[in-house]
């Protein structure tokens, strides 16, 4: 700095070529001493990783491609990761000993999971290799033969990674996103909660991690990255008693929303306030504290939890509820896939499910009247969450915005009301809503609301897939608004990424999660953290899944969108709908737990306390 401001100093007695020659130079010793200062910092943070008490250089190197001495050297590789998340990626698999990182001109990138024993390092430009600091005692080879004499004549089903076409299918959730792609050393099917202790007991004797799968549509795929996949889809069992002046309905862990609202109908005329679509599962939505249609009617899915029966990490059967394990009680209400066990059954409060529902929905045109629809639905947004009868919210989707009210069991003058909230938003666009009217059933609301093809009662109570199918690559988002009116910049700035960039096949829903009956629980009750927001605004990005230019397309729209709403909300997100790099968190796993939890510290404690070793894979 001294240097250059004496040259600048001297610059008066120039002339002005020579000014412009000195200003030449000047620009260029910047540009190189960049270039030094870009170069040095990516050597430190290279020998930042290697420093690090989690990784360790093989043979004393890293700068070149991972090898085996002796024998073939096994791997899986990945594309287009940041060397972050391909380190992230290794971390996070017991199987992988280490990682090799390849970037092509800064456009294209190889990440490859090394399943054997790495020795040393064979020198190849723009490659890192690094190893685990603390690897496994044992080997990918040793831990399917561990597993495999387990499990052997004690579980129903399971697939090992030599099972081909059939192993491919098993291990799948229904994201297909490259990113987010596991290769689990096993997965089992459970017939039974005894099944699935077994399973729990012999990953623990093979040293690995388990993650338990129902209906796989969680966004980021966490059901399908432990090492040993438990698919509990199987467990379908249903029961319905009174007590204590309350219907109970006590069901197991793999029933799909179709398949329980069913039950739950045909045999008792009940419902609880579960999720929308009918093909996802009541698992992840119940553990997660799930919205749905009747969320202002009864409040979010686990308000209306009442017990669970679960595997722990020794492979028990235990329960818990408002007397027993009260932990893991409140754990279960809210803490998502962080739960440390698998739950096989859950007990809710069920209600009188309503006859009729009354649907009205207009559409407008997103870039002319999206902003006036936003505001207005949003003013209104406290009364109608209030009312207890009404379920509302926004889509924006290919240019339009569809803003649509349901009253459940509505009178004449309900009716008038939901059609007075329509029509207030609709004079706000000067009438330039096309509308559209339905009636009928609970169960025939549920046929409409479908995403995996469950389209009439038959499927809803058998169709079900025998292992997860792919249903393309999935981007998605919350951020959780704390106030009911949008301030000016909110709504512009969602305007502006929602519907002016836009790319294809990009939605965006806007969702009460207020009202009464979900505010009025206190904040730290439930594992769930989002007692205190007014609606939410959900993004999801799709495209096909082998296509990697969408994939990068989608990817810098969800991140710039997602940091646009950074500025003006609180960093609170929604865990059904989280997003594995939430902005606002800035890579740091803590601050992505308090935007979700209610007591991150809380959850650490019991996870410290009932899963030890860590066999349930989880963010804590």
């Amino acid at each position: 700095d001294h240097a250059w401001s004496a040259r600048r100093n001297l610059g008066g007695g120039m002339t002005s070529e020579q000014q412009r020659r000195h200003r030449d130079v000047q620009h260029s010793v910047n540009d190189a001493a960049l270039a030094l200062l870009l170069f040095s910092l990516h050597l430190d943070f290279a020998e930042g990783l290697m420093r690090s008490d989690k990784w360790a250089s093989p043979g004393g190197r890293h700068d070149g491609a991972c090898r085996t001495r002796g024998s073939p050297h096994v791997f899986r590789e990945v594309w287009l990761l940041s060397q972050s998340e391909c380190a992230d990626k290794c971390e996070r698999q017991s199987v992988c000993v280490g990682y090799e990182y390849t970037s092509v001109g800064g456009k294209y990138s190889t990440c490859k999971l090394h399943l054997s024993v790495i020795t040393h390092v064979l020198p190849q430009p723009g490659t890192v290799c690094f190893i685990k600091a603390q690897p496994s005692s044992r080997t990918l080879s040793g831990k399917l033969q561990l597993l495999q004499a387990c499990l052997a004549g004690k579980v129903s089903r399971v697939v090992f990674p030599y099972d081909g076409d059939r192993y491919m299918r098993a291990k799948r959730c229904h994201n297909g996103r490259h990113d987010i792609s596991y290769d689990p050393t096993a997965v089992v099917r459970a017939s039974s909660a005894l099944e699935v202790q077994t399973t729990v007991r012999c990953a623990v004797s093979a040293g690995v991690t388990v993650s338990a799968r129902s209906g796989a549509h969680g966004f980021e795929n966490q059901a399908c990255a432990g090492d040993v996949i438990v698919d509990v889809s199987a467990l379908d069992s249903y029961k319905y008693y009174w007590q204590n002046g309350m219907h109970h309905v006590e069901f197991g862990s793999g029933h799909l929303h179709g398949q329980l609202y069913h039950k739950m109908a045909a045999q008792n005329g009940l419902v609880y306030p579960g999720g929308a679509e009918n093909g996802v599962g009541t698992a992840g939505l119940l553990l997660g504290c799930g919205r749905g249609p009747m969320s202002q009617v009864y409040g979010l899915s686990c308000d209306s939890l009442l017990g669970i029966q679960f595997i722990d990490a020794k492979g028990v059967l235990r329960h818990a509820n408002g007397y027993l394990n009260q932990d893991m009680f409140w754990f279960a209400r809210g803490g998502g896939g962080e739960f440390p066990g698998i739950v096989t059954k859950f007990t809710v409060q069920a209600y009188s499910q309503p006859r009729v529902l009354h649907e009205r929905k207009c559409s407008f045109d997103a870039h002319s009247h999206g902003r006036n629809v936003i505001n207005k639905w949003a003013r209104q947004l406290q009364e109608i969450s209030s009312k207890r009868s009404y379920f509302t919210h926004l889509t924006i989707a290919g240019g339009s915005i569809y803003f649509e009210m349901i009253c459940f069991d509505c009178s004449n003058q309900m009716q008038a009301v939901m059609k007075e909230k329509m029509d207030a938003v609709n004079a706000a666009t000067r009438w330039s809503g096309r509308c559209s009217e339905w009636r009928g059933s609970w169960l025939e609301n549920m046929l409409r609301a479908t995403w995996d093809g469950y389209n009439t009662e038959n499927d809803m109570l058998y169709k079900k897939d025998y292992w997860p199918k792919d249903q393309g690559a999935m981007l998605n988002g919350g951020h959780m608004v704390p106030t009911w009116v949008p301030s000016q910049a909110l709504l512009d700035t969602t305007i502006y990424w929602a519907v002016m960039k836009a790319p294809p096949d990009f939605m965006l829903f806007l969702y009460p999660m207020g009202g009464p009956l979900i505010s009025n629980v206190p904040n730290t009750a439930t594992a769930y953290g989002g007692r205190d927001a007014k609606w939410i605004i959900h993004y999801k990005h799709t495209w096909n899944s082998g296509d990697m230019s969408r994939y990068r397309m989608m990817k810098k729209h969800q991140l710039q969108f997602s940091r646009a709403l950074d500025s003006h909300l609180p960093c609170r997100g929604f865990y059904n709908y989280a997003a594995k790099d939430f902005t606002c968190a800035r890579g740091d796993n803590n601050a992505w737990l308090a935007a979700h939890f209610s007591d991150v510290a809380r959850m650490k404690t019991i996870k410290r306390q009932e899963d030890p070793r860590g066999t349930f894979y989880s963010r804590l």
